[in-house]
């Protein structure tokens, strides 16, 4: 794991993406907020990623960033192939970690850690997901190691994250600063294929 890598994990909060279709790249340092560290999700309304997702495309992008909690409240949405947009996900970002707010319009009773920062390889923590007070599910996240993740978008460092819920189900996330999401599998499979900021 190169040395910026680590120092980025050690002190990142996640945010969102958008912009034309280009291949993927991390943000320029120019547009990056002056003395402070890039984030893992370029927070900007407009920031678009781009996916392979179980053999189709799918495109996500940010429609509403605001200050929230000492981070970032960003509002996701999915853009249909009619150019309609529907709610995706809302994240809240800080240093943290990375919290799933809400789903498809429909919030949970509180955000739910899918990211833990500062990063440390191994550590756990409990999910208990639940919306008007009934848990949707129990499972445990797990942090993995910083690895080299191939991609449409290239190969990239990224962070590996590993939820293990219910009855056995497993799902694994990587997140990447500049990027976010990388690659998302088990059950929906996600793979990077572009990301660009917005303004």
């Amino acid at each position: 794991m190169s040395h910026r890598f680590a120092i980025l994990l050690g002190v990142l909060a996640l945010v969102a993406v958008g912009g034309p279709h280009l291949p993927a790249a991390p943000v320029p340092k120019h547009l990056m907020p002056k003395d402070q560290p890039p984030l893992i999700y370029p927070a900007a309304v407009g920031t678009k990623w781009v996916y392979e997702a179980n053999g189709g495309e799918v495109t996500i992008v940010a429609s509403k960033v605001e200050d929230a909690d000492g981070g970032k409240r960003i509002t996701l949405d999915r853009l249909n192939a009619d150019n309609t947009r529907a709610h995706h996900m809302t994240m809240l970002v800080s240093a943290k970690g990375v919290f799933l707010a809400a789903e498809l319009n429909e919030p949970y009773d509180a955000p739910w850690c899918m990211l833990q920062l500062p990063h440390a390889n191994g550590q756990t923590w409990d999910t208990k997901p639940a919306r008007k007070g009934q848990v949707l599910v129990n499972g445990t996240m797990k942090a993995g190691p910083v690895e080299k993740v191939k991609v449409p978008a290239g190969e990239i460092e990224a962070v590996r994250v590993e939820w293990s819920y219910g009855g056995g189900g497993v799902a694994t996330y990587w997140y990447a600063p500049g990027y976010g999401l990388v690659r998302q599998s088990g059950g929906t499979n996600w793979n990077l294929k572009s990301v660009t900021a917005g303004k």
